[in-house]
């Protein structure tokens, strides 16, 4: 049986055509409104719906779903929904119906329909900043799987809000890249992949906002720091008071620890202390220290922590340190 006419692209993810054993997962996983479509291919009142509807969902970005059911192949749900004609569309919320149609309408009045039951964007900063203090709450007790599904849900509600997507998407890694630090290291990985995940599906436009381009490059970090193995902190501390200690190698060691337990203060420290120092140990620090590789590599890590390091003002605080060492020659 063919399907109503449909946009010639792919379905994007906010319309879905689903079968009776997929529907109930599907509802439960909404977090917006749901506009349920019984359809069948000899309904012409159906036929001139649809392409009203995914008109209408497509301009809303997310805000409310399409869910698309052939009446023909699934007669439980027919039962389930009493639906006893068609055309019929019903709005669901929270997985429970709420209103529905069951005629043919203009795009004027079943916009009118949708409309009461959107969200504004106030009431989406409200939820998001809800369930980003819910994830906050879950990190200080360590417990990573109520973070995630917190943090999901916040990321849900941005993905359908109008507006600032990228700045609410930013507020909501910040918070996952802070609370990775209460977690052990065993369980970071999962919610670091989670994340990708998020980044993975957003738009261009979104990826190009420069408060979500900094926590990518945390979450780059974290990454690495997760994907190598585990360096003990005080081990590492220990090893750099020893007087042929490899210093440049065991200072990025170190700061990567410490960035990765989110202590960037600390991890900025024990950078420029090792530059200041090298500065100390060669008078003609200009031309000598272009020559030492260590000293580069650690500077250039200064920078890159300095460049993603969510307190500004801490930021412009060591950017400042760093204009006051020698400048290398070009």
């Amino acid at each position: 049986m063919t399907e109503p006419s449909a946009p010639a692209l792919a379905e994007p993810p906010w319309i879905v055509s689903l079968t009776e054993e997929q529907l109930t997962a599907q509802l439960a996983a909404a977090r917006v409104p749901v506009l349920l479509d019984f359809w069948a291919s000899w309904c012409a009142p159906c036929r001139a719906i649809l392409p009203l509807l995914e008109k209408l969902v497509l301009e809303l970005n997310g805000q409310i779903l399409l869910f698309k059911v052939d009446a023909e192949q699934s007669p439980e749900l027919l039962q389930r929904f009493a639906v006893k004609g068609l055309p019929a569309v019903l709005l669901l919320q929270n997985g429970m119906e709420v209103d529905r149609f069951q005629q043919t309408l203009t795009e004027s009045q079943i916009r009118a329909f949708i409309q009461p039951w959107l969200r504004q964007p106030a009431q989406e900063s409200v939820l998001i900043s809800g369930c980003l203090q819910q994830a906050e709450r879950a990190f200080a007790a360590a417990d990573a799987d109520q973070a995630a599904f917190s943090l999901n849900q916040a990321c849900q509600l941005a993905c359908g809000a109008q507006g600032s997507t990228a700045l609410m998407l930013a507020d909501i890694l910040n918070v996952l890249l802070e609370g990775l630090g209460c977690l052990p290291r065993s369980e970071r990985g999962a919610l670091i992949q989670l994340a990708e995940g998020w980044l993975a599906a957003a738009d261009f436009s979104v990826l190009r906002e420069p408060k979500l381009q900094q926590a990518q490059a945390r979450l780059a970090l974290q990454r690495q720091q997760w994907q190598q193995p585990a360096d003990d902190i005080s081990v590492l501390r220990q090893q750099l008071a020893h007087p042929d200690a490899q210093q440049g190698q065991l200072v990025l060691a170190l700061s990567a620890a410490l960035a990765a337990e989110g202590d960037y203060p600390a991890a900025l420290e024990s950078l420029l202390e090792f530059l200041q120092s090298r500065c100390h140990d060669n008078p003609q620090a200009s031309t000598s220290l272009a020559k030492d590789a260590d000293y580069q590599q650690v500077q250039a890590r200064l920078v890159e922590l300095i460049d993603i390091l969510p307190d500004r003002v801490l930021a412009n605080r060591y950017r400042r340190r760093l204009f006051e060492l020698p400048a290398l020659p070009l």
